[in-house]
């Protein structure tokens, strides 16, 4: 496979895309069944200030040949936003659906079919183990952000570097929470926030604060962080509460 569609993808993120897929379909050993673009280039929030490219391929086996094709790639492309990307095999996505479906859900809710047989749309998330992963991943995001408090020491400038680099991840737990409430996920974090909100009456806002920062490639104020993590926690609660009442 060595033909890639842009159709749906923007022209910003496109211009940036096309020189890595080409060293893709030019390496020598297997070429992926699947190629995706997905996360937030792939739902409309790329941002020019701080590009941010997250592809997924999927290949039949992965060899340490291809890794190292891959690796030799990364300080070239690293440079126009292209983030190392997410290699799996049919069988992961197949045998992952019970085990992962949280990160299966976060491709599944938008993504981009650049080339190849579009396996994602096969994959399909089991409700049950679906609350199973978020109720763990909402404690455990709670606890990673408490942790990470105790460890700034005090030093607001580390906590504020801390919050907008793990924010996404805020926002891949809100989206399952919004899927078990039989709510859509298929559009960008700010809107996945609204959705919230309008649901079920958590307020996300000052995750969208952050993401806002995160986009922009900058960081919250300092004066901020403390206020900011209150509503973190206090939104994380509400969460816990309402994937336990499930």
């Amino acid at each position: 496979m060595t033909d890639f569609s842009f159709d749906s993808v923007p022209d910003a993120v496109a211009s940036r895309l096309r020189p890595f897929l080409q060293e893709i379909a030019a390496f020598s050993g297997e070429s992926p069944c699947a190629a995706y673009l997905v996360g937030p280039s792939a739902r409309d929030e790329f941002s020019e200030k701080n590009p941010e490219i997250h592809l997924l391929l999927v290949y039949e086996s992965i060899s340490i040949d291809l890794l190292d094709h891959l690796a030799g790639l990364g300080k070239t492309f690293g440079r126009s936003g292209i983030r190392a990307p997410m290699l799996l095999t049919p069988d992961y996505l197949g045998g992952a659906q019970d085990v992962f479906p949280i990160e299966l859900l976060a491709l599944k809710s938008h993504y981009v079919l650049l080339a190849g047989k579009d396996l994602l749309a096969e994959v399909s998330i089991g409700r049950e183990h679906l609350r199973l992963e978020t109720e763990r991943e909402l404690r455990g995001l709670r606890l990673r952000m408490r942790q990470g408090y105790l460890f700034s020491a005090g030093d607001a400038g580390w906590l504020s570097q801390w919050m907008v680099e793990k924010v996404p991840d805020f926002f891949t737990a809100i989206r399952a929470v919004l899927h078990l409430n039989g709510k859509k996920t298929d559009f960008g974090n700010t809107r996945c926030a609204e959705e919230l909100r309008t649901a079920l009456d958590i307020d996300a806002g000052a995750f969208v604060k952050v993401w806002e920062d995160h986009k922009a490639g900058r960081k919250p104020e300092k004066s901020e962080v403390r206020d900011l993590f209150v509503k973190w926690e206090n939104a994380l609660n509400k969460l816990v509460e309402t994937v336990d009442a499930l």
